[in-house]
Protein backbone atom coordinates (compact mmCIF):
# COMPACT_ATOMS: atom_id res chain seq x y z
CA UNK A 1 0.00 0.00 0.00
CA UNK A 2 1.57 3.29 -0.91
CA UNK A 3 2.26 5.72 2.15
CA UNK A 4 -0.23 8.73 2.37
CA UNK A 5 2.04 11.86 1.95
CA UNK A 6 0.44 15.05 2.39
CA UNK A 7 3.51 17.14 1.32
CA UNK A 8 5.46 16.58 -1.79
CA UNK A 9 8.53 17.67 -3.96
CA UNK A 10 9.53 16.51 -6.95
CA UNK A 11 13.17 16.00 -5.63
CA UNK A 12 15.61 18.07 -6.98
CA UNK A 13 16.98 21.16 -4.86
CA UNK A 14 19.28 23.91 -6.14
CA UNK A 15 23.42 23.00 -5.19
CA UNK A 16 24.65 25.23 -2.38
CA UNK A 17 27.34 27.46 -3.83
CA UNK A 18 30.41 25.46 -2.62
CA UNK A 19 28.97 22.40 -4.56
CA UNK A 20 28.56 24.62 -7.70
CA UNK A 21 32.21 25.33 -7.14
CA UNK A 22 33.49 22.24 -6.67
CA UNK A 23 31.85 20.50 -9.06
CA UNK A 24 33.55 23.34 -11.33
CA UNK A 25 37.13 22.74 -9.78
CA UNK A 26 36.22 18.29 -10.36
CA UNK A 27 36.12 19.58 -14.06
CA UNK A 28 38.94 21.57 -13.86
CA UNK A 29 41.05 18.77 -12.28
CA UNK A 30 41.43 20.95 -9.41
CA UNK A 31 39.96 18.31 -6.90
CA UNK A 32 39.90 14.31 -7.12
CA UNK A 33 36.48 12.46 -7.65
CA UNK A 34 36.92 11.40 -3.75
CA UNK A 35 37.06 15.21 -2.61
CA UNK A 36 34.08 16.10 -4.92
CA UNK A 37 32.40 13.20 -3.48
CA UNK A 38 32.83 14.60 0.57
CA UNK A 39 31.58 17.64 -0.86
CA UNK A 40 28.42 15.84 -2.30
CA UNK A 41 27.98 13.81 0.80
CA UNK A 42 28.47 16.92 2.84
CA UNK A 43 25.78 19.12 0.88
CA UNK A 44 23.06 15.88 1.11
CA UNK A 45 23.33 15.95 4.27
CA UNK A 46 22.65 19.89 5.12
CA UNK A 47 19.78 19.22 2.42
CA UNK A 48 18.40 16.39 3.93
CA UNK A 49 18.03 18.41 7.83
CA UNK A 50 16.65 21.65 5.69
CA UNK A 51 13.85 19.08 4.89
CA UNK A 52 13.31 17.63 8.33
CA UNK A 53 13.43 20.86 9.72
CA UNK A 54 10.28 21.82 7.86
CA UNK A 55 8.53 19.24 8.52
CA UNK A 56 8.68 17.14 5.49
CA UNK A 57 7.86 13.35 5.22
CA UNK A 58 9.69 12.50 2.23
CA UNK A 59 13.35 13.03 1.74
CA UNK A 60 15.19 13.44 -1.55
CA UNK A 61 19.35 13.76 -2.09
CA UNK A 62 18.39 17.00 -4.08
CA UNK A 63 20.02 15.23 -6.97
CA UNK A 64 22.83 16.24 -6.01
CA UNK A 65 24.96 13.33 -7.60
CA UNK A 66 23.80 14.23 -10.97
CA UNK A 67 24.58 16.79 -13.55
CA UNK A 68 21.35 17.09 -14.62
CA UNK A 69 17.72 15.70 -13.44
CA UNK A 70 18.12 13.13 -16.68
CA UNK A 71 21.95 12.43 -17.45
CA UNK A 72 22.16 9.21 -15.37
CA UNK A 73 21.84 7.10 -18.06
CA UNK A 74 24.09 8.23 -20.45
CA UNK A 75 26.60 7.64 -18.10
CA UNK A 76 25.41 4.30 -16.55
CA UNK A 77 23.99 2.75 -19.70
CA UNK A 78 26.28 1.64 -22.54
CA UNK A 79 24.96 2.66 -26.34
CA UNK A 80 25.05 6.72 -26.38
CA UNK A 81 27.53 8.21 -28.60
CA UNK A 82 28.73 11.77 -29.62
CA UNK A 83 27.71 11.90 -33.18
CA UNK A 84 29.45 15.67 -33.36
CA UNK A 85 27.65 17.75 -36.27
CA UNK A 86 25.09 14.29 -36.70
CA UNK A 87 21.63 15.71 -35.66
CA UNK A 88 21.92 19.28 -34.98
CA UNK A 89 18.74 19.80 -36.50
CA UNK A 90 16.44 18.00 -34.55
CA UNK A 91 14.22 19.86 -32.22
CA UNK A 92 15.74 17.93 -28.70
CA UNK A 93 19.04 20.02 -30.35
CA UNK A 94 17.34 23.41 -30.37
CA UNK A 95 17.49 25.87 -27.19
CA UNK A 96 13.60 27.23 -28.06
CA UNK A 97 13.11 27.70 -24.45
CA UNK A 98 10.38 30.63 -23.45
CA UNK A 99 10.56 33.48 -21.17
CA UNK A 100 13.49 35.95 -20.40
CA UNK A 101 16.87 33.88 -19.38
CA UNK A 102 17.79 34.28 -15.64
CA UNK A 103 21.93 34.62 -15.11
CA UNK A 104 21.49 32.69 -11.42
CA UNK A 105 23.51 29.50 -12.75
CA UNK A 106 25.40 29.73 -15.98
CA UNK A 107 24.15 28.08 -18.96
CA UNK A 108 24.79 23.90 -19.41
CA UNK A 109 26.98 23.23 -22.70
CA UNK A 110 29.68 25.05 -24.36
CA UNK A 111 29.70 29.02 -24.77
CA UNK A 112 29.44 27.96 -29.18
CA UNK A 113 26.34 25.45 -28.66
CA UNK A 114 24.40 28.64 -26.54
CA UNK A 115 25.51 31.14 -28.61
CA UNK A 116 24.05 29.31 -32.04
CA UNK A 117 20.55 28.45 -30.28
CA UNK A 118 21.40 24.67 -29.90
CA UNK A 119 23.12 21.91 -27.92
CA UNK A 120 24.92 19.04 -28.81
CA UNK A 121 23.51 15.21 -27.30
CA UNK A 122 24.91 12.19 -27.27
CA UNK A 123 22.74 9.92 -29.54
CA UNK A 124 21.68 6.30 -29.51
CA UNK A 125 24.83 4.72 -32.10
CA UNK A 126 25.11 1.26 -29.82
CA UNK A 127 23.50 -1.13 -28.08
CA UNK A 128 21.80 0.00 -24.98
CA UNK A 129 22.56 -2.05 -22.01
CA UNK A 130 23.47 -1.11 -18.26
CA UNK A 131 26.73 -0.79 -17.56
CA UNK A 132 26.29 0.03 -13.94
CA UNK A 133 23.43 0.59 -11.71
CA UNK A 134 21.79 3.98 -12.13
CA UNK A 135 20.96 4.49 -8.23
CA UNK A 136 23.74 2.48 -6.90
CA UNK A 137 25.01 5.02 -4.75
CA UNK A 138 22.45 7.42 -4.60
CA UNK A 139 20.62 4.20 -2.47
CA UNK A 140 23.78 3.09 -0.35
CA UNK A 141 23.95 6.57 0.87
CA UNK A 142 20.35 8.01 1.24
CA UNK A 143 18.80 4.60 3.67
CA UNK A 144 21.31 5.34 6.21
CA UNK A 145 21.31 8.85 6.22
CA UNK A 146 17.29 9.79 5.55
CA UNK A 147 15.82 11.13 8.78
CA UNK A 148 12.95 9.34 7.24
CA UNK A 149 11.30 7.70 3.85
CA UNK A 150 13.44 8.33 0.76
CA UNK A 151 12.42 9.01 -2.50
CA UNK A 152 14.60 7.92 -5.99
CA UNK A 153 14.07 9.45 -8.88
CA UNK A 154 14.90 8.42 -12.43
CA UNK A 155 13.76 9.72 -15.79
CA UNK A 156 11.46 7.62 -17.64
CA UNK A 157 13.25 5.46 -21.00
CA UNK A 158 10.82 7.31 -23.45
CA UNK A 159 12.89 10.84 -22.79
CA UNK A 160 15.85 8.85 -23.98
CA UNK A 161 14.31 8.65 -27.29
CA UNK A 162 15.53 12.48 -27.72
CA UNK A 163 18.56 10.93 -28.33
CA UNK A 164 17.40 9.26 -31.68
CA UNK A 165 19.32 10.24 -35.04
CA UNK A 166 18.26 8.90 -38.05
CA UNK A 167 21.19 8.12 -39.94
CA UNK A 168 23.31 6.83 -36.63
CA UNK A 169 20.66 4.93 -34.89
CA UNK A 170 18.78 3.05 -36.98
CA UNK A 171 22.12 1.56 -38.12
CA UNK A 172 21.57 0.16 -34.71
CA UNK A 173 17.94 -0.66 -34.31
CA UNK A 174 15.51 -0.08 -36.88
CA UNK A 175 12.97 1.75 -35.03
CA UNK A 176 12.69 3.95 -32.10
CA UNK A 177 10.08 1.52 -30.94
CA UNK A 178 12.96 -1.47 -30.81
CA UNK A 179 15.58 1.07 -29.06
CA UNK A 180 12.53 1.82 -26.68
CA UNK A 181 12.35 -1.66 -25.86
CA UNK A 182 15.78 -1.84 -24.53
CA UNK A 183 15.36 0.80 -22.46
CA UNK A 184 12.23 -0.28 -20.62
CA UNK A 185 13.59 -3.30 -19.67
CA UNK A 186 17.09 -1.67 -18.66
CA UNK A 187 15.07 1.09 -16.55
CA UNK A 188 12.45 -1.88 -15.06
CA UNK A 189 15.65 -3.77 -14.36
CA UNK A 190 16.34 -0.61 -12.16
CA UNK A 191 13.37 -0.12 -10.39
CA UNK A 192 13.12 -3.80 -9.40
CA UNK A 193 16.36 -3.01 -7.67
CA UNK A 194 15.12 -0.10 -5.91
CA UNK A 195 12.45 -2.10 -4.22
CA UNK A 196 14.67 -5.44 -3.48
CA UNK A 197 16.59 -2.29 -1.93
CA UNK A 198 14.01 -1.34 0.12
CA UNK A 199 13.24 2.22 -1.08
CA UNK A 200 10.30 3.47 0.06
CA UNK A 201 9.34 6.05 -2.60
CA UNK A 202 10.16 5.82 -6.42
CA UNK A 203 9.12 8.72 -9.22
CA UNK A 204 9.25 8.62 -12.43
CA UNK A 205 10.20 12.18 -14.53
CA UNK A 206 8.24 11.29 -17.57
CA UNK A 207 7.65 15.07 -18.86
CA UNK A 208 7.54 14.65 -22.84
CA UNK A 209 3.83 14.10 -22.54
CA UNK A 210 3.39 17.96 -21.86
CA UNK A 211 7.01 18.85 -23.20
CA UNK A 212 6.63 17.60 -26.28
CA UNK A 213 3.50 16.69 -27.27
CA UNK A 214 0.70 19.11 -25.98
CA UNK A 215 2.15 22.46 -26.95
CA UNK A 216 1.15 23.66 -30.65
CA UNK A 217 4.70 24.70 -31.51
CA UNK A 218 6.38 21.36 -30.29
CA UNK A 219 4.06 19.14 -31.91
CA UNK A 220 4.74 21.15 -35.10
CA UNK A 221 8.45 20.35 -35.00
CA UNK A 222 8.20 16.47 -33.84
CA UNK A 223 5.89 16.38 -36.92
CA UNK A 224 8.21 17.47 -39.07
CA UNK A 225 11.23 15.45 -37.66
CA UNK A 226 8.91 12.20 -38.74
CA UNK A 227 7.01 12.11 -35.08
CA UNK A 228 3.41 11.58 -34.84
CA UNK A 229 2.83 13.05 -30.81
CA UNK A 230 -0.16 11.78 -31.12
CA UNK A 231 1.29 7.85 -31.27
CA UNK A 232 4.06 8.93 -29.16
CA UNK A 233 1.93 9.86 -26.35
CA UNK A 234 0.10 6.38 -26.37
CA UNK A 235 3.52 4.88 -26.89
CA UNK A 236 4.81 7.04 -23.64
CA UNK A 237 1.73 5.43 -21.80
CA UNK A 238 2.56 1.73 -23.00
CA UNK A 239 6.64 2.45 -21.50
CA UNK A 240 5.89 4.04 -18.58
CA UNK A 241 3.08 1.31 -17.34
CA UNK A 242 5.73 -1.77 -17.87
CA UNK A 243 7.99 0.08 -15.78
CA UNK A 244 5.66 -1.03 -12.75
CA UNK A 245 3.96 -3.85 -14.25
CA UNK A 246 4.16 -7.05 -12.00
CA UNK A 247 6.38 -5.78 -9.73
CA UNK A 248 5.89 -6.08 -5.89
CA UNK A 249 5.19 -2.72 -4.82
CA UNK A 250 4.14 -3.44 -1.31
CA UNK A 251 4.77 -0.94 0.52
CA UNK A 252 6.56 1.42 -1.97
CA UNK A 253 4.57 4.84 -3.50
CA UNK A 254 5.45 5.20 -6.89
CA UNK A 255 5.14 8.47 -8.68
CA UNK A 256 4.92 10.19 -11.68
CA UNK A 257 5.56 13.72 -12.42
CA UNK A 258 5.81 15.65 -15.45
CA UNK A 259 6.08 19.45 -16.62
CA UNK A 260 6.73 21.73 -19.23
CA UNK A 261 10.36 22.33 -18.36
CA UNK A 262 12.19 25.06 -15.98
CA UNK A 263 15.40 26.36 -16.51
CA UNK A 264 17.26 29.42 -15.53
CA UNK A 265 13.59 30.93 -15.20
CA UNK A 266 12.31 29.75 -18.77
CA UNK A 267 10.20 27.35 -19.67
CA UNK A 268 9.48 24.49 -22.77
CA UNK A 269 6.02 24.50 -22.71
CA UNK A 270 2.76 25.79 -22.43
CA UNK A 271 -1.18 24.39 -22.44
CA UNK A 272 -2.83 22.56 -20.41
CA UNK A 273 -3.88 19.07 -19.33
CA UNK A 274 -7.10 18.75 -21.72
CA UNK A 275 -5.55 17.25 -25.00
CA UNK A 276 -3.94 13.97 -23.01
CA UNK A 277 -6.23 13.60 -19.89
CA UNK A 278 -8.57 11.30 -20.69
CA UNK A 279 -6.12 9.17 -22.41
CA UNK A 280 -3.20 9.07 -20.10
CA UNK A 281 -4.28 9.62 -16.73
CA UNK A 282 -7.16 6.10 -16.63
CA UNK A 283 -4.14 3.95 -17.73
CA UNK A 284 -0.94 4.94 -15.91
CA UNK A 285 -1.32 2.78 -12.64
CA UNK A 286 0.81 4.91 -10.79
CA UNK A 287 0.19 5.66 -6.72
CA UNK A 288 0.18 9.42 -7.31
CA UNK A 289 1.03 11.88 -10.64
CA UNK A 290 3.02 14.95 -9.48
CA UNK A 291 1.91 17.86 -11.57
CA UNK A 292 2.70 21.41 -12.83
CA UNK A 293 -0.39 23.58 -12.41
CA UNK A 294 -1.44 27.35 -11.86
CA UNK A 295 0.63 29.38 -13.63
CA UNK A 296 0.96 31.15 -16.74
CA UNK A 297 2.29 28.11 -18.49
CA UNK A 298 0.65 25.25 -18.17
CA UNK A 299 -2.71 27.51 -19.61
CA UNK A 300 -6.52 26.22 -19.18
CA UNK A 301 -5.20 23.97 -16.40
CA UNK A 302 -5.46 25.95 -12.97
CA UNK A 303 -7.65 23.71 -11.73
CA UNK A 304 -7.50 20.44 -14.00
CA UNK A 305 -10.56 20.82 -15.38
CA UNK A 306 -10.23 18.03 -17.93
CA UNK A 307 -8.82 15.84 -15.37
CA UNK A 308 -11.38 16.17 -12.99
CA UNK A 309 -13.78 14.80 -16.06
CA UNK A 310 -11.40 11.34 -15.42
CA UNK A 311 -13.00 8.87 -13.33
CA UNK A 312 -9.55 8.62 -11.24
CA UNK A 313 -9.55 12.08 -10.32
CA UNK A 314 -9.05 13.03 -6.17
CA UNK A 315 -7.24 16.34 -5.13
CA UNK A 316 -4.45 15.04 -2.89
CA UNK A 317 -5.36 18.10 -0.97
CA UNK A 318 -9.43 17.93 -0.64
CA UNK A 319 -10.66 18.06 3.32
CA UNK A 320 -12.68 15.34 2.22
CA UNK A 321 -9.83 12.90 0.99
CA UNK A 322 -10.40 9.47 1.81
CA UNK A 323 -7.05 7.70 2.75
CA UNK A 324 -8.42 4.30 2.30
CA UNK A 325 -8.90 5.01 -1.47
CA UNK A 326 -7.11 3.12 -4.00
CA UNK A 327 -7.48 5.83 -6.93
CA UNK A 328 -4.33 7.44 -7.25
CA UNK A 329 -3.68 11.14 -5.45
CA UNK A 330 -2.05 13.77 -7.23
CA UNK A 331 0.15 17.02 -6.11
CA UNK A 332 -0.04 20.03 -7.98
CA UNK A 333 2.94 22.51 -8.02
CA UNK A 334 3.37 25.56 -9.48
CA UNK A 335 7.23 25.65 -9.83
CA UNK A 336 9.49 22.22 -10.88
CA UNK A 337 12.98 22.01 -10.64
CA UNK A 338 15.10 24.52 -9.71
CA UNK A 339 17.14 26.98 -12.17
CA UNK A 340 20.01 24.81 -12.04
CA UNK A 341 18.87 22.05 -14.08
CA UNK A 342 18.44 21.41 -17.90
CA UNK A 343 14.78 20.24 -17.68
Amino acid sequence: MAIPFRADHVGSFLPPPELTQASRAFRSSEISADELRQATDQAIIRILNVQRDVGLEIYSDGEYRRDAWQTGPLHAFAGFVDAGEVNLAAPQNQNRWRGEFSDVVPMAGSAAATAAGRRRLPVIGGKLSARSRLNGEEVAFLKPKAPGAFKITDPSPTWFLRHWAPGVSDKVYATREDALADLVAIMKDEIAFLVANGVPYIQIDSIRYVFDFTDEERRREWRQWGVDPDAAIEQNVMADSELIAGLKRGGVTSALHMCRGNFASRWYAEGGYDRIAARIFPKLAFDRFLLEYDTTRPVASSRFGSCRRTKWWRSDWSPRKRRSSKKPTTSGGASTRPANTFH
